[in-house]
Parts: C-alpha cells; sequence; structure tokens
C-alpha cells in the first residue's frame, strides 16, 4: 500500500523519482523522453512515459500530469495510484493506457506554470498557420492589463508587486474582468500571462508525438488531463472545451452529466480559454478517433488567490533579478502551496474523486 502523503512531495524531482521507484517495483516499463530531441536548449529536461496494453486493443486511455508545472504534483499522484490500481485488476485484452508523467518539465522544476520558452502551455494548442492578427483578435484587451504589470515592475519583491498589481487591476477593471483577460490566452505580448507563443514549443511538440505514436491509431480515445488551482477546495471539475454535440453528450454519458462545458455562458468560469491541450490538442492530431476529453481540475483556494499565485509566477519570471534568492525562494514555495495544498483533507478527497473517473472512463470504454 503507498503512503498517500508521499505521492504528494514538495518538488518535481520528488515526484519523479517517487514515480520511476513505484514503476521499478511494479515492472513496468518506463520510456524517457528528453526535451533535447524535441528542440529543448536545456540539458536534463525529460518527460516520462509509460504504455501497457492488452492482446487486441481497441481503445486507449491518456493521462498527462504537469501541462502547467507546479500542478504536477498532483497529477503525478493520481498516476500513482492509477498504477498502484492496476496490480489488483487485469489488464483488458482491448485497452491500452498511455501514462505521460510531467509533460511541462521546465515550469516542473522550477515551480512555474509556464514552459522554456515562457509560453503557457495550455494556450499553445493553436493552429499558428494563420494571420497574427487574427490569433490577436481572441483577447484584444491584454495589452491594458498589461501595462499595468509593467507599471508595478519597480516593486520591491513579489509580495509588494503582487499587492499593487492586483490593487491597480481592480481600480482598472474589477478583478474577475482582469482576470477574465488575463487567463484566457493571448498572442500579442511575449512572455506575458498566459502567453501562447507564436509556434509550437518543445513540450508540445513532445505530446503530439506521443498521441501520434501511441494513441491515435485505435478507434477510441479518452484523455484525462490534470489540473489544480480552480473551484471549490479539493472538488475535482470535469471540464471540457468541446464544440462537437456528440462528444458532449458521450461526456455526459460516461460522467454522470458532471462535465462542466468551459465556454458555456451558463457556466461562471473567471475565464474562457483558448489553445488548450485536451480539446484543440488533442483533436488535431486524432482526429479520425472516437474523442472523449476532459480537463480533471482540483480545487484549492479561491480565485483571488489564484490571481495572487498567477502574479507571483510572473514576477519570478520577468521581473525578479535573482528568482533563486531567498525571498524568491519563498515565493516560489508559496506558489506551490496554492497548487499543491498541505492538507491530508485535500489529499484524500483528491484521490477519491480520481478513482471515481477513472471507473467512469473505464465503463465508458467497456473496461472491466
Amino acid at each position: 500500500m503507498i503512503d498517500q502523503e508521499s505521492m504528494f512531495p514538495r518538488s518535481y524531482s520528488e515526484a519523479r523519482n517517487r514515480f520511476l521507484d513505484l514503476c521499478q517495483k511494479r515492472y513496468i516499463e518506463v520510456k524517457t523522453l528528453a526535451h533535447a530531441d524535441y528542440g529543448s536548449s536545456i540539458a536534463g529536461l525529460e518527460t516520462d512515459l509509460v504504455v501497457l496494453e492488452g492482446s487486441s486493443p481497441k481503445s486507449t486511455i491518456l493521462v498527462v500530469s504537469g501541462t502547467h508545472g507546479p500542478e504536477s504534483i498532483v497529477g503525478s499522484a493520481c498516476q500513482m495510484d492509477f498504477i498502484h490500481s492496476l496490480g489488483s485488476r487485469k489488464m483488458p485484452s482491448d485497452l491500452r493506457i498511455v501514462i505521460l508523467h510531467v509533460l511541462n518539465a521546465y515550469g516542473a522544476a522550477n515551480c512555474s506554470r509556464w514552459t522554456e520558452e515562457i509560453v503557457d502551455l495550455n494556450r499553445n494548442f493553436v493552429d499558428f498557420s494563420g494571420s497574427v492578427e487574427e490569433l490577436n483578435q481572441k483577447n484584444p484587451r491584454y495589452h491594458e492589463v498589461h501595462a499595468i504589470l509593467d507599471g508595478v515592475s519597480t516593486r520591491a519583491d513579489a509580495v509588494e508587486f503582487v499587492s499593487a498589481g492586483k490593487s491597480e487591476l481592480d481600480i482598472s477593471f474589477g478583478l474577475k474582468e482582469a482576470m477574465r483577460v488575463l487567463f484566457q490566452g493571448q498572442y500579442s505580448m511575449p512572455a506575458g500571462v498566459s502567453y501562447g507563443g507564436s509556434l509550437a514549443t518543445v513540450s508540445r511538440r513532445l505530446f503530439e508525438d506521443v498521441v501520434r505514436t501511441y494513441c491515435a491509431d485505435l478507434s477510441s480515445l479518452a484523455v484525462i488531463d490534470i489540473h489544480s488551482g480552480l473551484g471549490r477546495f479539493g472538488e475535482g471539475l470535469l471540464l471540457s472545451l468541446t464544440s462537437s454535440p456528440e462528444q458532449k453528450q458521450r461526456l455526459q454519458d460516461s460522467y454522470a452529466d458532471q462535465v462542466v462545458l468551459v465556454n458555456d455562458e451558463s457556466f461562471g468560469l473567471p475565464y474562457k480559454v483558448t489553445g488548450d491541450l485536451s480539446c484543440e490538442g488533442v483533436q488535431r492530431i486524432a482526429p479520425d478517433c472516437l474523442l472523449s476529453s476532459i480537463a480533471l481540475e482540483y480545487g484549492t483556494f479561491d480565485e483571488e488567490a489564484l490571481l495572487e499565485a498567477v502574479l507571483t509566477d510572473y514576477y519570478l519570471r520577468n521581473v525578479a533579478e535573482d528568482a533563486d534568492s531567498g525571498c524568491n525562494l519563498e515565493a516560489k514555495e508559496r506558489i506551490m502551496d496554492f497548487f499543491n495544498p498541505r492538507s491530508v483533507e485535500w489529499q484524500e478527497s483528491v484521490l477519491s474523486r480520481w478513482n471515481w473517473v477513472l471507473d467512469r472512463t473505464y465503463r465508458s470504454l467497456g473496461a472491466f
């Protein structure tokens, strides 16, 4: 039996070591994907891949962790629990399981939502073959918000920057509108909050290669991309951005009508999303699969705390002279505390919800 608290460590290196140790103990082969093979200029960045399958697979379950770096801990915990659960189940002959452990290795290693290119990976899955103007039209007010962040960038430390930034954003926009503009994705200000990039990132190229190689060849594909930071404490929201009526119905049938359609105006998400992994990213690479794709989003603290965590991340990446100085390491700890709360009750809720989601996913594919 795995100790629950050991599944929620405080760093990417610990999470990776525990994941690899568990796989070794279960005699599960792990393929290590070097980011350098996908164009990274930073040595040592790696994502781990596990592929398990029956004798004649027809369906795939793909579980992704670490799309946003600090959220890799909760995703890793769910993936470890997944591997642990396989010991009590016989692998169905018609199922393939693909586990992608910490996709955004740079963000995980540096406690940042961003990739090495300073891009939000979950806004990077757009078609860059179109015009820049078309992408910029997705969020035309972002430059106004960015100007406010520039205006407070002379503050002495992360705490003062976040306090001043929140105050100015509230005065100029109101926090709800500011969060909508900040988080939905933008393509005009490199290194800005939720910057989606101008081309495919290293992590996107790696992800697309994995989907193309291990997922796109079978008839059905269920994707679970694990996140934290949005929603009520310990609650596991099931989010989808699909516009397909058929996929919407499949998802609601699979998950007992609990899937939230994020870009539906009736849902009170503080922002809309463009360029996400679980919908746009998968559909582009596996268009012929019968797709059921969700983001599993675990709630931690309130929306204002989310804004503080993201502004702290922005400060460390763009303003701080030394992101590894004493006070800035404390700032990273605050980011980690937001996305990975030090609460046994929260951890229990995460794993309980995960097992429900996993069971419903199995059932939707006719497995077990």
